[in-house]
């Protein structure tokens, strides 16, 4: 289960830096303040040092992130934001098409060793 909570937010992320023309961290930080309004209030009211404490607090796989791997715990805070529900529940089906997407690289970069 943590591995596809894990390949949902690298999913999530890819149109968001494209719409968003922004890169990883902001990309991160966009899904933050999605998923966890409540944390960091009003958009513009968050300046950039509220904002990257809030990320390293609540985003996974970050160095400082109180969250560094995944644990129930985080899940349990991921699974509470019905937006991140949402974003789930239409990536879920998708799945298998990201998976075999995956092989065919990791086949490539075989190939390429």
């Amino acid at each position: 289960m943590f591995d596809i909570i894990r390949k949902s937010f690298k999913t999530m992320k890819k149109p968001v830096k494209e719409a968003e023309k922004i890169k990883g961290k902001k990309a991160s930080l966009f899904l933050c303040k999605r998923y966890f309004p409540e944390q960091f209030g009003h958009a513009d009211d968050a300046d950039s040092h509220k904002e990257s404490g809030l990320l390293r607090f609540l985003m996974p796989y970050n160095q400082n992130s109180k969250n560094r791997t995944m644990n129930s715990k985080f899940v349990q805070e991921i699974l509470s934001s019905e937006a991140f529900l949402k974003d789930y529940q239409e990536f879920l089906p998708r799945l298998n098409f990201y998976l075999q997407e995956d092989k065919k690289k990791s086949s490539r970069n075989c190939l390429i060793c």
